[in-house]
């Protein structure tokens, strides 16, 4: 890049009265524009920013080492554009190489930035480091060799559907990616990707699999975790396909979560009792297409609550989720179950009265419920993954204001614009006041 290009695009900032200036100048150009009765939707989200960048620089020079600078702090980019470059099959040669052999060493090789994001990505979405890298490597490939333009999916691929068959969160990852999703071809991949995963799994409880046995618990156990975002996400990505295409695939996809269901017996329980007890939480889990772990209704069917309590164990998963129970039987109980939480004593109550109630964040308010901290929640039974420190700081006010309109910091409609978050504000947020964003006050609609 030539020093000509730098200076374009790195323009110096306003800074001090500088930055009041700028902001009062847009101010007096968004009200021109208005009283010619032109657009301002272009200039209103600069100014939103500009205040909002302005505040957050002041409190850092105030105090730097306060939370929100430390939620605020930059995340490592590098790393962050490696990984979306992979997810969009743009990886370089060098990078290629790169990860194959950080894969290969269990990311020994690393720098201790570099390692922790990598972490810090693979953490967030369920994986080891070793299965976040082995991913990247395969969403990479898979996404450059179905978008040739002579590939041919009746083709055999059967060493590239072997490869990503075997990385546990390769489905639940690429069908919420859309660069994976792009084409009918690439989909129907997907699909003999799903058949491999379940016709391994039915061989390992026959104990005449091919791949490790490792391995093949893994994927079992991602499909009974992931089971949810995975219907939800194939039926978005074969909506618009024939009825018969989508028949075959939500059929593939209940077989594969059959099959996990039976090679987590085979492997997780002893006796016929447990035997039961899975086959009931699994059976749930596919009518109701509830997120993992659920809240178990209180009158869940018989060996659910058993069967479930029996997962969380096995799968070594902290807290038991407490079961819903009609308001007029939890009236009656002194001390109802808590909601299940994102931290690691889910579900406990406080073992002490000297612990504060109000430094904890409230867990449901109204229709919404928090699953799991910076990272999902339900809103009248829509569930919304959602994840960037300043969302949350958004939603934990909204939460603790029960309710009532809260003022929340400048920037929130662009902050909650896409995907998840733009779906949870419209559908659970409303602004005090008319007009775009109202008086900058939002609530949790009841």
């Amino acid at each position: 890049m030539s020093s000509t290009q730098k200076d374009d695009s790195s323009p110096k900032k306003p800074v001090g009265q500088d930055m009041n200036r700028v902001i009062a100048d847009l101010v007096q150009s968004e009200e021109s524009i208005r009283r010619d009765g032109e657009a301002t939707c272009s200039v209103q989200p600069i100014i939103e920013y500009l205040g909002f960048k302005q505040h957050w620089e002041s409190r850092y020079a105030e105090q730097k080492d306060c939370a929100a600078y430390r939620i605020n702090s930059p995340r490592n980019e590098e790393v962050y554009s490696l990984i979306r470059r992979a997810e969009r099959g743009n990886l370089t040669i060098e990078e290629i190489k790169k990860l194959e052999l950080a894969a290969e060493r269990d990311g020994q090789q690393l720098s201790r930035a570099g390692r922790a994001a990598f972490e810090q990505y693979a953490g967030s979405h369920g994986q080891t480091l070793q299965e976040c890298l082995h991913f990247l490597l395969e969403i990479n490939g898979f996404i450059r060799v179905t978008g040739e333009s002579d590939f041919d999916p009746d083709d055999n691929h059967a060493g590239m559907i072997d490869l990503c068959a075997r990385i546990p969160m390769f489905i639940p990852e690429a069908l919420a990616n859309k660069d994976a999703t792009l084409t009918f071809e690439k989909k129907m991949v997907l699909v003999n990707i799903i058949a491999q995963q379940a016709e391994e799994m039915k061989a390992q409880t026959k104990g005449l699999g091919n791949w490790p046995k490792e391995t093949a618990f893994s994927v079992a156990k991602a499909w009974i975790s992931r089971y949810s975002s995975i219907m939800r996400d194939g039926e978005q990505v074969f909506a618009k396909e024939r009825a018969d295409v989508q028949s075959r695939v939500s059929n593939t996809l209940n077989w594969a979560h059959e099959e996990a269901s039976g090679l987590i017996k085979h492997v997780l329980c002893a006796s016929y009792v447990e035997k039961a007890q899975v086959d009931a939480i699994c059976g749930w889990l596919r009518a109701t297409k509830e997120w993992f772990p659920p809240q178990l209704p209180w009158d869940a069917p018989k060996n659910v609550h058993e069967g479930l309590e029996l997962l969380l164990d096995r799968f070594s998963l902290s807290g038991q989720p407490p079961a819903v129970m009609p308001a007029e039987l939890s009236a009656t109980v002194a001390n109802p179950p808590e909601p299940l939480t994102g931290n690691e004593n889910q579900g406990r109550t406080p073992e002490s009265p000297e612990e504060p109630a109000a430094q904890k964040t409230p867990d449901a308010v109204g229709k919404l419920v928090i699953l799991e901290l910076n990272k999902s929640l339900k809103y009248d039974g829509e569930q919304f993954t959602i994840r960037g420190d300043e969302r949350w700081n958004d939603i934990r006010a909204l939460v603790t204001a029960q309710g009532e309109f809260v003022k929340l910091e400048k920037g929130f409609p662009q902050r909650f614009a896409k995907n998840d978050a733009q779906r949870f504000r419209k559908l659970a947020t409303e602004p005090e006041g008319p007009g775009r964003n109202g008086t900058g006050r939002y609530r949790i609609k009841p």
